[in-house]
């Protein structure tokens, strides 16, 4: 749901999912301590107010953080996000063999409840408001930012904690199914699971697959079978089957991250090339760069920083000046590799470069941190750049090149060095083998 290579804020999303979620939760414990309606009425509208407030809170809190830090600018566009899939076959494969897996656990562990086989067909939409797109914004987006942060083991414990807690207030209301549970075996079942969840948005980046397994998970445990596993406390035989599920998931996304680097699957660094040559000067430039974006900056409008710290303190990280770079600094941000081209001017880089540099001072933030024994400002992006100055011709290199290595060690950055254009070998040397 969130570009991978950003990084994901996580404790705003918890502040909107529990803040959303718990809100819903507590107009209901109020409903059902004044008792201002009928039971009957109260038992739809605590169904409606948990399938469509509370149990999409996470969903929400999705699409909120996507508007606010304009990601999208419509539901189409998080509709889209939504039905990104990295390769169907494995996707329909990993989700195939988990969903058997939750029905042989119920199988083993839990009693036939007698309905049909068809209600498998019958309930599993009516879980996607149940509980299934609860994964909009769990595995969407909360697991792969907690794995940013820690190994995918971790996160993932963590993940089912966070997720356990977060069910918290229904364990209070009358006629929540939560109500029968005992919370420990709620928090092991939870943690189970979010395994299973993980390795299937981790094999497939599908959002809709893991709402699709979510949803079948609470068919067939409560649908189709007793929840005994839930409402006792677990046996050896449901502790047995949830030290699989936990241990097997390990293993596969363990050797699925190894085959992505073996194969060399793991996405290729970004490129940028900001190009601020005349037209002249560009003709070589896709030529010396192949699998770059370039972007000529020419006719772009990109002003000095007037130094009002607006991008620190008032809009943390976007820039207070409303011109082209706001576009420009979002490739920037996303990029791994930045070279940037300038002519030399008075012994220094052009002014349009000049600018364009200055501007980035949007990546740290105000506080400051020891690096290498001095004081930086702290970094807002958890990543290093690798940047490159290209230049046609400079009497002032060695200068200039000092600049450099100041730039990128303010911006926690590495630099490849500064160099002519006429030395293509040693620019490519420098970006594609360093």
């Amino acid at each position: 749901m969130w570009d991978e290579r950003e990084q994901k804020p996580v404790l705003e999303y918890l502040v909107w999912t529990f803040l959303i979620s718990w809100c819903c939760e507590g107009i209901i414990l109020a409903m059902e301590h004044t008792n201002v309606l009928p039971e009957a009425a109260q038992k739809a509208i605590v169904m409606i107010i948990i399938g469509f407030g509370a149990g999409l809170a996470p969903a929400y809190a999705t699409f909120i953080l996507l508007k606010r830090h304009d990601k999208i600018k419509e539901i189409k566009e998080f509709w889209g996000r939504m039905r990104k899939c990295t390769n169907w076959s494995i996707t329909l494969l990993t989700l195939a063999g988990v969903m058997a897996y939750q029905l042989l656990k119920c199988c083993l562990t839990e009693e036939g409840l007698g309905n049909p086989w068809y209600c498998f067909i019958l309930f599993l939409p009516v879980m996607f408001f149940g509980g299934g797109l609860e994964e909009v914004g769990w595995r969407g987006f909360l697991q792969p930012a907690l794995e940013e942060r820690m190994p995918f083991v971790v996160a993932t414990l963590l993940q089912g904690a966070i997720w356990s807690i977060w069910h918290l207030p229904l364990w209070l209301i009358r006629n929540a199914n939560q109500s029968q549970f005992q919370f420990l075996s709620f928090w092991l079942y939870c943690t189970a699971f979010s395994f299973s969840l993980a390795l299937v948005y981790k094999l497939s980046k599908s959002v809709i697959a893991v709402v699709v397994l979510h949803a079948w998970g609470n068919v067939v445990l409560g649908g189709m079978f007793t929840i005994h596993s839930l409402t006792e406390v677990p046996g050896t035989k449901t502790l047995i089957l949830y030290a699989i599920e936990i241990v097997v998931s390990t293993l596969i996304v363990t050797i699925w991250d190894r085959r992505q680097v073996q194969d060399g699957k793991k996405e290729e660094e970004k490129i940028l090339i900001v190009n601020t040559l005349k037209d002249s000067n560009r003709k070589n430039i896709v030529e010396m760069f192949p699998n770059a974006e370039v972007v000529n900056t020419n006719t772009y409008q990109i002003h000095s920083c007037i130094g009002c710290n607006s991008c620190w303190i008032k809009t943390p990280g976007k820039c207070a000046i409303k011109d082209d770079y706001e576009a420009l600094f979002k490739k920037i941000v996303l990029a791994d590799k930045i070279v940037f081209l300038a002519e030399e001017r008075l012994g220094m880089v052009s002014y349009q470069m000049k600018n364009i540099i200055d501007r980035m001072i949007a990546v740290d933030v105000p506080y400051t941190c020891i690096k290498n024994g001095q004081t930086r400002h702290c970094s807002r992006y958890k990543k290093c750049w690798k940047l490159m100055l290209v230049m046609p011709q400079s009497s002032n290199r060695a200068h200039i090149n000092d600049w450099m290595e100041r730039v990128a060690i303010n911006f926690h950055s590495k630099s490849l060095g500064t160099y002519q254009i006429t030395e293509r070998e040693k620019i490519n040397h420098a970006l594609y083998d360093c």
